[in-house]
């Protein structure tokens, strides 16, 4: 009875034994990052697309590691950033199909281990990204509810799994200051907070400085400075870290496209013509034509309007996606209004209302401009232009010299008072900056100018230390309506409001 016993105990454990080993192609799923998926992950990262396709390949072929699932996220950012550079439907497509294929490749994954649900959750985050490139807001809000719901279960279950972080950071920082249809923040029910996004990528922040072999550590940086720059506006704290960022733009890409972005936006021009104009070149990357809409801006903004217009060309011929085409049409055209062509100005910008689409704010301004049909001001335009590129004294002189010549139409007057607010709030002179944005208030018209201007004296206020002001005029700007750019100053108001809560209370 005994040895009957005995072999009946054996034969269970030798069956269970059986169960635990794979089927032959039907490996063991587990989820780990190694030297190889890292690798990959940095050609990824440096826009090697078509090379980290190969070396997918090539594992898809191998048996090594042929359980690993991390290999799904992985090859999740080379479809995202494909997608995201080209904005072309067949790669949106691909992207979508692929996305659902490795969802259900990852749900084979044990509920207990925290790669699940975290994995699942970023690859519906970077759908929602990318839905947002085609206008599809129902779409988008719905996958990133749905990656907060696993975030969120996911931290309750392994609080201490740091990973949770990076995509938790960019919902909390996100969800209270993005234009979505009201009917979609009442649905999506997500509470989150500029602080909360803060702490949170600070966190795994720490963590990537700590553990050398963290695979995200360009990534977690990127969203760093973006939330410090966009969201919080800690300009002087995002370009102090940017010096110690891990973004290499001499093998990166997309390290080019990031720091030469936050340059441009605090107005040095000169350091992103820079990096654009020396950025990595060679078949082994993918087309990125936006680097050449972005040079076209800076070299516009230098003035230099023929090169300028050659770069708008460029990007124009090589791009086949939505965005940006209609402003680069209108850039092109004051390109030639500064080269003092009126007749070609009124022709290239009559091409904005025949390409491209009017979701971005920089679009809609575009097309705005174009169903106008009135040239604008020289003089004004021009200042427009130096203040962008952050030539702030060329600009003052520029206006200053010119004063007497608005007194008579309203909008330029309330142009040239809004120019002059941002190049004296530039140049950190806020006693004059608030006059003239008080008088660009001071109009009946819903102008963006007027909008901004309200958004701008919250931000001096916010500055100062003087919050109950700073939440007035925040909230001025949320009150108005404006012609151009409602999307991106309404939500700066809003990120403004929050910022500031903690400090009235």
């Amino acid at each position: 009875m005994m040895e009957k016993r005995l072999f009946l105990d054996l034969l269970t454990l030798v069956s269970c034994l059986y169960l635990l080993i794979p089927a032959q192609g039907q490996p063991l799923p587990y989820f780990e990052y190694t030297a190889h998926t890292k690798e990959i992950y940095q050609d990824i990262i440096d826009l090697k697309l078509d090379l980290a396709h190969s070396k997918l390949v090539v594992h898809a072929t191998s048996y090594k590691e042929a359980g690993n699932l991390a290999y799904h996220h992985i090859a999740s950012y080379m479809d995202f950033f494909r997608v995201f550079i080209s904005e072309e439907q067949a790669d949106f497509r691909t992207f979508i199909t692929n996305k659902n294929t490795r969802i259900k490749a990852l749900e084979h994954l044990s509920d207990e281990d925290p790669h699940k649900r975290y994995a699942i959750a970023e690859l519906k985050l970077q759908s929602a990204l990318i839905r947002v490139k085609f206008d599809e807001v129902f779409g988008a809000s719905r996958e990133v509810y749905s990656a907060y719901k696993l975030l969120k279960k996911n931290a309750e279950k392994h609080p201490d799994f740091i990973y949770n972080n990076k995509s938790l950071s960019v919902i909390h920082t996100l969800v209270e200051t993005v234009s979505l249809p009201g009917v979609l923040k009442k649905l999506l029910r997500i509470q989150g907070s500029l602080e909360l996004g803060l702490q949170e990528i600070e966190s795994i922040l720490s963590y990537s400085h700590q553990e050398s072999d963290f695979i995200f550590q360009a990534e977690v940086d990127a969203i760093y400075l973006y939330i410090l720059m966009y969201q919080a506006s800690q300009q002087e704290l995002a370009l102090n870290y940017l010096e110690q960022a891990r973004l290499d733009p001499k093998g990166s890409l997309l390290s080019v496209f990031m720091i030469s972005k936050l340059n441009q936006r605090a107005g040095n021009n000169e350091k992103a013509l820079q990096l654009l104009q020396n950025r990595p070149t060679g078949a082994v990357y993918a087309d990125f034509p936006f680097l050449d809409y972005m040079q076209g801006l800076s070299l516009m903004r230098k003035g230099d309007w023929v090169a300028a217009r050659s770069s708008f060309d460029l990007f124009l011929e090589e791009f086949h996606g939505r965005h940006y085409i209609k402003e680069a049409h209108q850039k092109y055209a004051w390109c030639r209004l500064m080269e003092g062509n009126a007749p070609a100005y009124a022709h290239h910008i009559t091409l904005v209302k025949e390409a491209g689409h009017t979701v971005v704010d920089a679009d809609k301004q575009a097309m705005n401009e174009a169903q106008n049909s009135a040239i604008p001001d020289e003089l004004l335009l021009h200042a427009r232009i130096l203040y962008d590129g952050g030539y702030y004294t060329q600009a003052l002189t520029l206006l200053t010299k010119n004063a007497h010549k608005y007194g008579d139409d309203q909008r330029e007057i309330v142009e040239f008072n809004y120019r002059m607010g941002r190049i004296t709030q530039a140049l950190k002179n806020y006693t004059d900056a608030m006059l003239y944005f008080s008088a660009t208030m001071n109009t009946e018209l819903e102008l963006y100018q007027s909008c901004n201007a309200a958004l701008q004296i919250g931000f001096i206020y916010e500055e100062q230390g003087q919050y109950g002001n700073a939440k007035k005029y925040f909230e001025k700007c949320l009150e108005m309506d404006p012609d151009n750019y409602k999307n991106s100053l309404h939500q700066k108001a809003k990120s403004g409001k929050m910022r500031i809560e903690s400090h009235i209370k």
